[in-house]
């Protein structure tokens, strides 16, 4: 018999095969021009300048090792993230890879649980929400024989569903790449690259006839032709910056996985930095999902106390037959309710702190749901109960304010209630339940660091507003005592709730489809916004977010939507997360300036030099030295350069704001400087020579004053001006790169340089 297909259903990691990263970092637009101009030059026979093709091979050969590494990296991390399935097997409940489910296995899900295969339900008692799939919002409850679609997502209840199709043949695969594919992050760097690309495209096709029409017009060899037109292009090609951007990108994922941090999209370390508005879910992230049972509140019935006083209510085991008796029983339902909890942090809080009672049997259960916000079992001979949110149990005034009184301090408040035997309409509220959730450590200082960083933040969560305020108060949270309910921001209307959240640290009781309308208006605001979540309920708006963070301890449909995964579900790891993208955006910007000042200055001599008919000022391997020394190795070194700014919108404006100037003034400089040393000296070749040193003394002066003045940028500059020293000091390297110059015409090009760099310094500094 033949096994049927499998896979799994979430890509786990943004890696690719091997021979799309060598295709793309090899087949790419701007190794093809420089192949071409190889090889034009080539035809001259002049071999020393066919150097240009050497970064051809410099990119490829940097960017396939690089990536490949990253690669593995993010491979071992994905093995943490591989989603995994219960299954019954011999009646033993087991857990086996997803890529291992076949056709006719019993899957065991619980709520949290995304279905990883199609298969029809053997029990009663799941409810799954579609959305995914069908866009309807409301679970639906699936009884014996009922169909589940992989993709969807338990909310409610524990069963069992036999696997009808997996692999290609379910659901699933299609549904994560189509999830995946509205999830793509938008990269407005990569945007702003892109749109650069174009400019310099056009650049190309003005240059390179206005150079040949110069050289035809001053009788130039068509050697010397192609090698000037080969010069000026290949100069105005910023060969390494797109290669620097998406490594930067890879790399940082790469660096971000070693800290526990799995990328799902390389752009998301963009967002990071720009990121200015962050939403907290308050359990599990603010919290650390841990829940204790801290009391029961016993409750008036008919509007009397039955003799009950406040301290009989919070002591176990008070004195006095009503109460104590009361208090017992209610022990009993309680802990019957939780002798099952499942993945309910509640019931696994009451079930640490009751014992199952004996003699209680279940004759029906009734699941909680985020919609219906209670959960309920019918017990038979001991009657019906549910426990659920005080909003919806409680109408009696007292008792309203005696649970929002514990929820103001930090308690989260549950009612239970009693009913008749099969009677869940008619239900009496008999006592409160106190609970409390345990600040993660840390988090305090995490959210000082992100205010301080900029950030908004707001915490927004399904739970009571004061208790969610409580603990964000205690965290640090700006108006934090504003918490409301999202009905309340609501009732003003759509266009009114973006205004109202500016205005409220913290929303409750909010819906996952409501978390969803509170991204959104948020975004509408003009707020890049980025959002962390582990529940279920999370999983909305993790998607529509600008950024979605998802906890690994979380549910896995939270992980399959989200950007990125916290492996160790440490909120207080996100300063050094923002630290990252922020370094990655700065050093990114900080380089593209020295790209962008040699393709201004390039541009702007070929143009003069085009126009007035004279030589190009610069050989290719000249160029080739001028750029290793001054962009190649120096933007290396200096992508690791701190940054703790937040990235802003412009980016392309602002590079090109300060490079073009800067390009304008050195192409100034460096042109005179090529007619006065090829008068001082003997005419095109001392012009050459002197005109690439004073290139190199002016993007060292760049590099030096692009930045902060850091002891790394000093280093770089010192050693790149050691390593320029000694290629003019070897024999033959001068010799082949041309650079032989009398003593007087070496200090002229010196000093020239030097006075370009100062007038960047004095003009064009930001």
């Amino acid at each position: 018999m033949a096994r049927p297909s499998r896979g799994p259903v979430v890509a786990a990691s943004p890696a690719r095969p091997l021979s799309h990263i060598i295709g793309s970092n090899v087949l790419t637009p701007y190794n093809a021009l420089l192949t071409a101009l190889t090889v034009m030059v080539a035809a001259t026979q002049r071999w020393p300048d066919t150097l240009v093709g050497l970064f051809v091979v410099l990119n490829s050969g940097i960017g396939i090792a690089q990536e490949v590494w990253a690669r593995r990296t993010l491979e071992r991390l994905s093995v943490i993230q591989a989603p995994t399935v219960r299954l019954e097997r011999e009646r033993e409940t087991v857990v086996v890879a997803v890529e291992d489910l076949v056709a006719g296995d019993v899957m065991v899900l619980q709520s949290g649980d995304q279905v990883p295969a199609d298969g029809n339900a053997l029990s009663a008692g799941l409810e799954v929400d579609e959305s995914l799939l069908s866009g309807e919002s409301e679970p639906v409850a699936k009884h014996p024989g009922d169909l589940l679609l992989s993709g969807s997502i338990v909310v409610a209840g524990t069963g069992t569903v036999k696997v009808t199709h997996v692999g290609a043949e379910a659901y699933a695969n299609q549904l994560t790449s189509d999830v995946r594919r509205l999830r793509r992050t938008r990269s407005v760097l990569m945007e702003d690259t892109n749109q650069l690309i174009v400019v310099i495209i056009v650049a190309l096709v003005v240059v390179g006839p206005l150079l040949l029409w110069g050289a035809f017009r001053r009788e130039a060899s068509w050697q010397d032709a192609v090698v000037d037109t080969a010069a000026a292009m290949g100069a105005m090609v910023p060969d390494g910056l797109v290669l620097l951007t998406s490594l930067a990108f890879l790399l940082s994922a790469a660096r971000l996985a070693r800290r526990g941090v799995l990328t799902h999209q390389l752009a998301a370390v963009e967002v990071l930095a720009r990121a200015d508005l962050l939403v907290l879910d308050k359990t599990g992230t603010l919290t650390d999902g841990t829940t204790r049972m801290v009391g029961i509140e016993l409750l008036p019935i008919d509007g009397s106390t039955n003799g009950v006083t406040p301290e009989d209510r919070r002591t176990s085991g008070t004195p006095g037959d009503t109460p104590s008796a009361r208090r017992a029983v209610i022990r009993e339902a309680l802990g019957a309710m939780a002798a099952d909890p499942g993945s309910d942090q509640t019931l696994d809080a009451i079930h640490r702190a009751l014992p199952p009672p004996t003699g209680w049997t279940v004759a029906e259960r009734v699941a909680f749901s985020s919609t219906r916000r209670w959960s309920g079992a019918d017990f038979a001979d001991h009657g019906t109960w549910a426990i659920g949110a005080p909003e919806l149990l409680l109408t009696e005034p007292e008792s309203r304010g005696l649970a929002d009184r514990h929820a103001s301090e930090g308690t989260r408040v549950l009612v239970l209630s009693r009913g008749a035997t099969g009677d869940f309409a008619a239900l009496v509220p008999v006592a409160l339940v106190l609970l409390e959730e345990q600040i993660r450590h840390g988090a305090a200082e995490a959210v000082a660091y992100l205010l301080r960083q900029g950030m908004e933040i707001k915490v927004v969560s399904g739970d009571h507003p004061a208790t969610v305020a409580a603990v964000a108060r205690k965290v640090g949270i700006p108006n934090a005592d504003r918490g409301s309910a999202f009905t309340e921001l609501a009732s003003s209307g759509p266009r009114d709730l973006a205004t109202d959240l500016a205005d409220h640290g913290v929303i409750g009781r909010a819906s996952p489809d409501e978390k969803r309308t509170i991204v959104r208006a948020l975004q509408d605001a003009g707020h890049v916004v980025a959002m962390t979540g582990d529940g279920v309920n999370d999983a909305l708006a993790l998607k529509v977010a600008d950024l979605g963070i998802a906890m690994a301890s979380g549910a896995p449909a939270t992980r399959g939507v989200a950007d990125l995964v916290l492996l160790d579900s440490d909120f207080t790891s996100l300063p050094s997360l923002v630290e990252e993208g922020r370094r990655v955006l700065g050093s990114i910007e900080r380089v593209a300036h020295l790209f962008m000042v040699k393709v201004a200055y390039a541009a702007i001599v070929a143009i003069v030099a085009g126009i007035v008919a004279r030589p190009y000022p610069f050989l290719p391997r000249q160029l080739t030295w001028t750029a290793t020394l001054t962009i190649g190795i120096p933007g290396l070194v200096l992508a690791t350069e701190r940054c703790d700014d937040r990235f802003r919108p412009g980016y392309l404006r602002r590079v090109l704001h300060r490079s073009v100037p800067t390009g304008a003034v050195a192409a100034a400089g460096l042109f005179l400087l090529f007619e006065i040393a090829g008068r001082m000296a003997d005419g095109t070749h001392s012009g050459r020579a002197a005109a690439s040193i004073a290139a190199v003394v002016i993007g060292l002066g760049v590099v030096e004053l692009s930045g902060s003045r850091s002891t790394l940028r000093h280093w770089v500059t010192g050693a790149m001006t050691g390593l320029g020293a000694a290629t003019l000091w070897w024999p033959w390297s001068r010799h082949q790169l041309e650079l032989d110059l009398p003593a007087t015409v070496m200090f002229v090009s010196v000093a020239g340089g030097g006075l370009v760099v100062g007038a960047h310094a004095l003009l064009w500094r930001r």
